[in-house]
């Protein structure tokens, strides 16, 4: 079966027939997972038992909202109170996804049951959840006002404030689409080692006894929120970890560098390796996106695999979330979180111009390519259709020229090294 991370739709509406607008929105993201950081934040990944992800509480759009004192001006934002749905924890079909040493800071016999005070003993778990005002992305960074998580009960409660009244508050306007998602705070998370299936972590959308919103966005002092509140939960598909298998081939092969053109002439939209075939050494059907972890070695950020398709009982396609770039090598590495003799990889360079594979460009490339001419199906496409034709062809010798000294708005590759393979 083919797995595919899933995707979120935002949905959008038309206002007054000529902006587009959104409801005020809350979303819980995932920022990270076993030190792949997603940029921007994602709302669905696939995890592994055992994983710790770091997730993100993230605001957009308050200013398309209305404020319950004030419905016909645009409200600015002046405090939030987030409480985290603790139903959501075990949301998933057996297990639990927890923030990390929830069980020994947050147990009954430190602070007492849950929905009941917090006792003195509660130590709280001010480590794994937290708000990092200092961050250019806070929505209420350089201003004077307050920030904090209470994590002595079993649902968490982030809190912000400016520190005003509000006459003199500082307009912090967010509009929808002008304006980006504004950093909230910060929870690190730990999936069980029994969990299984998709679990959706959220925060909670009831009320209180008092029946005032139990997360709310605030426009002015005291209690006039902003409505509507549209909320966002983190989808994380929990698959089983075990998948004893090891690496035993790949195309592009261990070590290959693409050599082809990185743009057509006269167009810089980017051209690249964005697809492999693995080969494993047993049946495939336990492979998921989240058994791979990619690194890189060169210019540019490393992709994410977030594709994994079986061609037949051995062999996996893997996708990834964007094109590897030139003068860069990629290292994909199966069961990363494994001991090193478990652990299997294999890495592709990508050097427009290095026909040869020896890591540098240079005319002697243009020797190689003749060579692969002269003798057909000696050569990988991937080394010598350089203008990415589908075909081997003498217009390939013109376009490696082209690439090599930097005509029709090529970058020249001439001379260009590429840094060493990180796989053996």
């Amino acid at each position: 079966m083919k797995r595919k991370l899933s995707q979120r739709l935002i949905f959008t509406w038309l206002v007054a027939g000529t902006a587009l607008a959104q409801d005020p929105t809350l979303s819980v993201l995932v920022a990270e997972r076993h030190g792949k950081i997603f940029s921007p934040p994602t709302a669905s990944t696939i995890a592994l038992p055992g994983d710790v992800l770091t997730l993100e509480i993230r605001g957009r759009c308050w200013s398309n909202g209305r404020s319950v004192l004030d419905p016909f001006t645009a409200p600015s934002l002046r405090g939030f109170t987030l409480q985290m749905d603790l139903a959501s924890y075990s949301s998933g079909a057996t297990g639990s996804i927890t923030p990390v040493d929830f069980a020994k800071t947050n147990s009954e016999a430190l602070c007492g049951p849950c929905g009941g005070p917090p006792l003195v003993t509660c130590p709280g778990n001010a480590a794994n959840a937290y708000i990092d005002s200092t961050r250019v992305d806070y929505v209420f960074q350089g201003r004077a006002g307050f920030a904090g998580v209470q994590t002595t009960t079993c649902a968490y409660r982030f809190a912000g404030a400016l520190f005003c009244t509000p006459s003199d508050c500082p307009t912090v306007m967010g509009f929808c689409p002008l304006d980006d998602q504004k950093y909230l705070g910060t929870i690190r998370v730990q999936v069980s080692a029994n969990a299984r299936g998709l679990f959706s972590i959220c925060l909670d959308g009831g009320r209180d006894g008092r029946g005032f919103p139990l997360t709310h966005l605030l426009a002015e002092s005291p209690g006039a929120r902003i409505e509507p509140l549209r909320l966002e939960c983190a989808a994380i598909d929990v698959v089983p970890a075990a998948c004893d298998l090891s690496i035993v081939s790949a195309v592009p092969a261990n070590g290959a560098i693409d050599a082809r053109q990185p743009h057509d002439p006269f167009d810089a939209t980017p051209q690249g390796l964005q697809a492999m075939e693995v080969a494993f050494s047993g049946d495939v059907k336990c492979v998921t996106p989240a058994h791979f972890e990619v690194s890189k070695v060169g210019v540019g950020a490393a992709p994410a695999v977030i594709e994994a398709t079986p061609l037949d009982r051995h062999t996996i396609r893997i996708e990834f979330d964007f094109l590897l770039p030139p003068k860069a090598w990629a290292r994909v590495t199966f069961n990363p979180w494994s001991g090193v003799a478990k652990r299997t990889s294999t890495c592709v360079g990508f050097l427009p111009g290095d026909v040869s594979g020896d890591g540098a460009g240079g005319s002697a490339d243009v020797g190689s390519l003749r060579a692969c001419l002269d003798s057909p199906g000696t050569c990988d496409l991937y080394q010598s259709d350089t203008d990415r034709s589908g075909f081997t062809t003498p217009q390939d010798i013109v376009r490696l020229v082209d690439v090599l000294m930097g005509a029709n708005m090529f970058d020249p590759w001439n001379e260009v090294v590429l840094p060493p393979s990180p796989c053996p």
